[in-house]
């Protein structure tokens, strides 16, 4: 929905943006995402986990941010993005909205001060406990399973509960698989399309995997990130 408000809508998804912790304009690198499924600047920290110390340790929030600042890269970790350069533009556009992060930041102190019940522990005290967990559950349940020789395995195919799909919006695993086929469906029809295209899958070799063994093999496993990971160890999988 782009296209939708002009300058309006852009003004209003940087305020949006303020909670979420991470700029609009930063997160228009979701385009390069969807060109460049198979490496891009969008997900290239995550790739960086190659230890399974570091996924775990990622579950913080301390470990989350040290992530995406690039500080968990190994020394021999590739780096296909070494020396691009965005636009001028783009990089313009991200210092300003920087500078309003960090205004929000400096209001967030101080509304923290005077209201410390409830926005440090409705908001603040939630954020830092939990964001690194959040941001790994969706490393977990999106692509680190994917095929690159497979044009329909873009991410790890696992079909959530109810629960889990409405908590994060229908992103995880089958949800996000078909947003990266079909980028134009909305959330709320996303439930209606895995359905839908679940034979379709099933038929083009991507293969589905359960909620716990999605975790046992990314966090206790090792599996590498963004590979095929082969037949499941377990005939069945009990899952939750």
């Amino acid at each position: 929905h782009r296209g939708v408000g002009g300058r309006l809508g852009e003004a209003l998804a940087v305020l949006c943006s303020l909670p979420l912790l991470n700029t609009y304009t930063g997160f228009l690198q979701h385009e390069d995402h969807h060109r460049h499924v198979g490496w891009d600047l969008f997900e290239e920290p995550m790739a960086h986990l190659d230890r399974r110390w570091k996924r775990w340790f990622c579950l913080t929030t301390v470990g989350a941010a040290l992530m995406f600042t690039g500080r968990l890269r190994s020394a021999d970790a590739p780096q296909p993005n070494r020396g691009f350069t965005p636009p001028e533009s783009f990089r313009r556009r991200l210092r300003r909205e920087q500078r309003i992060h960090q205004l929000f930041a400096l209001v967030l102190v101080a509304t923290t001060i005077r209201w410390p019940e409830i926005v440090g522990k409705g908001f603040v005290l939630p954020t830092f406990l939990f964001m690194g967990l959040i941001v790994m559950i969706r490393v977990a349940f999106q692509h680190s399973e994917t095929d690159r020789n497979n044009p329909f395995h873009l991410s790890v195919y696992y079909r959530p509960n109810r629960l889990l799909a409405l908590l994060f919006f229908n992103t995880l695993g089958a949800g996000h698989l078909i947003h990266h086929i079909y980028p134009r469906i909305p959330i709320y029809r996303i439930g209606e399309a895995v359905r839908l295209m679940h034979p379709v899958l099933v038929e083009k070799g991507v293969p589905e995997r359960g909620m716990l063994e999605v975790l046992w093999r990314y966090f206790v496993r090792g599996e590498a990130y963004r590979e095929p990971w082969g037949p499941s160890p377990l005939p069945r999988w009990p899952d939750a």
